[in-house]
């Protein structure tokens, strides 16, 4: 006992004098840059099937068909003008390959103002480990003819498995065409109906980092 003793002892002086390192505890590692590119599209539905002025202002609802089966896909905590489903795929780093779900719900004000709510958007690793992402600020929106860029700083707020817990921020330069809603939709004179489909892609710029358990990383 004794002699067990003076070895921890021994070792323990051995650890501050030379400097022995001990093993690494698992835990959130440094925050880490993150990079990728992700490709896809986004659909925007009308809740009243047209984009119509009056019609559309006037068919706002909670509850979404997409797929026309009768069944509800989506359901809006409050009633809407507007749902957004997109679906892009890729690879980034820390996830491999990856796909994003996103969608959302928008009202209109009547007056040229509108809101974005029940915003969900998630990372699906190829492995099935999820990172999820909350709404961030547009920082910057340009249009052209035929297409949209914009720049969005979009937060990190944890996921699954070797993402539990995960922060950071993802800086995003996207790109979508062609533009962002039908033609005559700010004038009042759009006569599309049903979805308005568009190409979306999306780079992550050299400020995007993620902070996760690095202990956990998966093997790609």
């Amino acid at each position: 006992m004794k002699r067990t003793a003076r070895a921890l002892f021994m070792a323990g002086m051995l650890v501050l004098t030379f400097g022995v390192a001990a093993p690494a505890q698992a835990g959130k590692a440094d925050p880490v840059p993150i990079k990728g590119t992700l490709v896809g599209s986004e659909k925007t539905y009308p809740a009243a099937g047209t984009w119509e002025a009056e019609p559309f202002m006037l068919g706002a609802k909670t509850e979404f068909d997409i797929d026309g089966d009768g069944q509800t896909d989506y359901t809006c905590s409050k009633p809407a003008h507007e749902l957004i489903v997109g679906t892009m795929t890729g690879n980034v780093s820390h996830l491999g390959k990856v796909t994003r779900e996103m969608s959302y719900c928008l009202v209109w004000d009547g007056m040229g103002g509108g809101e974005n709510f029940d915003f969900v958007q998630v990372r699906i690793a190829a492995n099935g480990d999820t990172l999820n992402l909350g709404q961030g600020p547009v920082t910057m929106w340009e249009e052209g003819d035929g297409w949209v860029d914009v720049a969005v700083e979009t937060p990190i707020v944890g996921g699954t498995d070797r993402f539990a817990g995960a922060s950071g921020t993802l800086s995003e330069a996207v790109r979508v065409t062609p533009s962002w809603w039908p033609p005559g939709f700010y004038t009042g004179t759009a006569d599309w109906d049903g979805p308005w489909v568009r190409d979306v892609s999306l780079t992550y710029t050299r400020d995007s980092h993620i902070t996760y358990d690095a202990s956990k990383r998966a093997v790609k």
